[in-house]
């Protein structure tokens, strides 16, 4: 059984100290980062090691999406020791390639471990979302970054909330062998 959401914001809110509420940004990161797939007991965790580095004065006014990177260490973690339950990375490879196969124009190279299969995985990700971003107006690529304008200050959040954006319009999946 997970931690209910308001369970989860008191967690946060005892590890934060000093500390009444959260800001409808941190609300708002909370319920884009639990979109994404990540369980609140992996947000908890990540937002604990992140504080745990910090002056416990500075806690309280730190700001919970300021851990996203933590977070998502966190969870990729998770991700792969699950994923070694099922030793089947080649499978899941060309189950992932085979998802964007009328985007993939060169032949791709054929990996020996899963690191590679991951790493070229990514590298088609990257190249699929580019080419999506190439393809909106500058009205909609204003509209996305003023939409999370307020992340803009963590660059890898502010990254990763435009792909997700990018992903849901064009129907782009996850390419990772360790994912779903």
């Amino acid at each position: 059984m997970g931690i209910l959401r308001s369970k989860l914001e008191e967690e946060i809110l005892k590890l934060k100290g000093e500390v009444f509420f959260l800001s409808p940004r941190e609300r708002r990161f909370l319920d884009m980062i639990s979109e994404m797939g990540v369980t609140n007991e992996i947000i908890l965790l990540g937002i604990k090691e992140c504080l745990r580095t910090l002056e416990p004065k500075r806690r309280s006014k730190y700001p919970i999406y300021m851990c996203y990177k933590k977070i998502m260490e966190i969870h990729d973690q998770q991700i792969r020791r699950e994923a070694q339950i099922q030793p089947h990375w080649e499978a899941r490879f060309k189950e992932k390639v085979a998802l964007v196969k009328e985007l993939v124009s060169d032949p791709l190279p054929k990996p020996r471990t899963p690191e590679e299969a991951e790493e070229i995985l990514r590298g088609i990700e990257k190249e699929i979302l580019r080419l999506a971003w190439k393809r909106l107006t500058a009205q909609e690529k204003g509209a996305i970054k003023e939409k999370f304008k307020e992340y803009e200050e963590n660059r890898d959040l502010y990254a990763e909330l435009i792909k997700e954006e990018l992903r849901r319009r064009f129907g782009i999946p996850h390419l990772s062998i360790y994912r779903g």
